[in-house]
């Protein structure tokens, strides 16, 4: 095992469970709860319990087509309340280009 303050590569380690999040450290989620919140923010912190703590979070609801985001700020999630947990990534914009 590396010492303390050694950089270690996590893609190597091939860790599975919670030890996966530090992957998604510092990257944008949406992480789905129990009760069908679903909270949007950037990954700080987590651990063994997969208890979350996101940065900038706000909650998204979503009615019928539509949707609203309320700003929560800092936001601890309990590991427990996690159903879903996933980078969000913006699709590239469509080509402007018309095939001929």
């Amino acid at each position: 095992m590396p010492s303390s303050g050694a950089n270690v590569d996590v893609m190597a380690l091939n860790l599975t469970g919670t030890a996966s999040l530090a992957e998604e450290l510092d990257k944008k989620l949406m992480v789905v709860l129990r009760d069908g919140r679903k909270i949007i923010g950037t990954l700080r912190t987590f651990d063994q319990f997969s208890n979350v703590v996101l940065e900038h979070a706000l909650e998204r609801v979503i009615v019928g087509k539509r949707f609203a985001d309320v700003p929560l700020g800092l936001y601890v999630i309990r590991g427990e309340n996690v159903v879903l947990l996933g980078q969000i990534v913006r699709a590239p914009a469509p080509s402007t280009r018309r095939a001929r």
